[in-house]
């Protein structure tokens, strides 16, 4: 049997957005999508991931 696996961020911080937010990003092998706030914060970086 299998052990589910959780990635959870065990709090906020400024200074961690963009490392959590590639941990967390979601793709199908094509097209990827970054996970983002939905605040505006000055650090935080939002993207998409295209592979080729």
């Amino acid at each position: 049997m299998t052990r589910p696996v959780t990635l959870s961020e065990p709090h906020f911080s400024q200074h961690t957005l963009n490392k959590y937010a590639s941990l967390m990003a979601q793709g199908n092998g094509y097209l990827g999508l970054r996970a983002s706030h939905e605040e505006d914060y000055t650090r935080q970086t939002r993207g998409m991931y295209l592979a080729g």
